[in-house]
């Protein structure tokens, strides 16, 4: 009767992208290495005013600035966000907003 009553509370919810934290962890390492190959280009293109070292140190800090997350469905989402800020930056950004984003954030 207890089980019963615990499957009406508590419902199976389906991944994201990931099924374990295994595949989690290897999104946000492809992820990760994608931004560290990206760095070159922003400085290069965007003519950013820091230091390709500098722009590494900072993209490390963003990545392990949420240790205490755990549910993979969250960490997919941050994947798929920064996937689609990568791509954005890469196609529509102009030199403008990169400069004021990355002068805020850096």
């Amino acid at each position: 009767m207890a089980s019963e009553t615990k499957k009406k509370f508590f419902k199976e919810v389906r991944p994201i992208l990931s099924l374990d934290h295994h595949e989690a962890r290897r999104r946000v390492l492809n992820l990760y290495k994608a931004w560290f190959r990206q760095i070159p280009f922003m400085v290069k293109y965007y003519d950013v005013e820091f230091s390709e070292t500098r722009c590494k140190q900072k993209l490390r800090e963003e990545f392990t600035k949420h240790p205490q997350i755990n549910d993979i469905r969250i960490i997919d989402m941050l994947v798929i966000k920064n996937l689609i800020e990568m791509e954005v930056l890469y196609n529509r950004k102009m030199q403008t907003y990169v400069c004021q984003n990355v002068g805020t954030t850096f």
